[in-house]
């Protein structure tokens, strides 16, 4: 008897800081599908990639021609892949650029409603799926779809193809920080419903966890100060031993700064998210003033302390 074949478990990897790290967690059987300019958090093999905007995406917005709408050093990277890399056409400069099937994913389920790069990439994958390559589990990552333009447009259209997905047997797991398949029983639960009021609680959960991070990144950098002063008392004694151990220590404890930076960053940017959205839909509380991103450099941290935290620029999600 033929041994049955195992059945895909895809995840797609989108930009919202919410959740987007999580899918560096994903074992390597899963199937990484991502988008746009995930490289710069993805740490894991990607099976495909998705750059579905024109070359000249957001010309207007001052980003170069020829970079669909992000940095010069995202068309490096896509020329260096060697996955399929799905565009609107095969691109010269791009090796394993291949044609999204538009028309034959539209013809097949007879329905032309994408109105995201996640929703083509939810089309492609159950077209696969009816087609034979059986898919098991879909997992979306950084995607909540919850800002002005993204919850009119697009947030509805990526439910719809989940719902597809779901209607095949195909589980569907989205994070809980994610707007995707979330609201309350009608008639059932009392809940703060009106967009603004939800807005609004978001924006103070992610100031609570930025101003969390934070505080443990000053920890953390005390931490390191600390064991450095140890170690150069030690030097002093020549305690070779000591040194060697709190050399050690030193190490550890940047290794965790470093990771606690890049915690506080990512709260930072969910918090820059909310607070936008929730300006667009005409709230007040828009500030990021008591919320600057954090960049320190690769080296020692000496000369940081809470008052000095520099802020650095802020750049495009990338997300649709």
């Amino acid at each position: 008897m033929a041994r049955r074949k195992r059945k895909r478990v895809v995840a797609i990897a989108g930009f919202s800081p919410d959740s987007r790290a999580g899918i560096n967690d994903e074992p390597d059987s899963t199937e990484i599908l991502a988008i746009n300019n995930a490289h710069q958090f993805l740490a894991k093999p990607a099976a495909m990639w998705f750059q579905l905007h024109p070359s000249d995406w957001h010309w207007e917005k001052g980003f170069p021609d020829g970079s669909f709408g992000r940095s010069p050093e995202h068309l490096e990277y896509l020329k260096a892949l060697e996955i399929p890399v799905y565009m609107r056409q095969e691109h010269p400069d791009i090796p394993h650029s291949v044609r999204f099937p538009l028309q034959e994913v539209v013809s097949h389920f007879g329905i032309s409603y994408f109105t995201s790069t996640m929703a083509y990439i939810m089309g492609l994958i159950l077209m696969q799926h009816d087609a034979g390559e059986r898919v098991g589990e879909i997992k979306v990552f950084g995607i909540n779809l919850t800002t002005l333009n993204e919850y009119y447009h697009q947030k509805a259209c990526m439910e719809y193809w989940l719902g597809e997905a779901r209607a095949r047997g195909i589980k569907v797991w989205v994070p809980e920080t994610s707007g995707l398949l979330k609201g309350a029983l009608y008639a059932r639960e009392v809940v703060a419903d009106d967009l603004l009021t939800l807005s609004q609680q978001r924006v103070e959960k992610w100031r609570t966890g930025h101003q969390l991070s934070r505080d443990e990144l000053i920890e953390g950098i005390a931490a390191y100060q600390e064991t450095k002063a140890w170690r150069e008392i030690f030097k002093s004694n020549k305690a070779d031993e000591a040194v060697g151990i709190a050399q050690e220590r030193m190490d550890d404890v940047y290794a965790t700064v470093q990771q606690i930076i890049q915690q506080c960053n990512s709260s930072f940017a969910a918090l820059r998210e909310a607070q936008n959205m929730h300006h667009n839909l005409g709230g007040v509380d828009v500030s990021l003033s008591e919320a600057p991103q954090t960049k320190l450099p690769d080296g020692p941290f000496d000369t940081y302390n809470r008052g000095e935290l520099p802020v650095a620029p802020q750049e495009s999600s990338g997300d649709d």
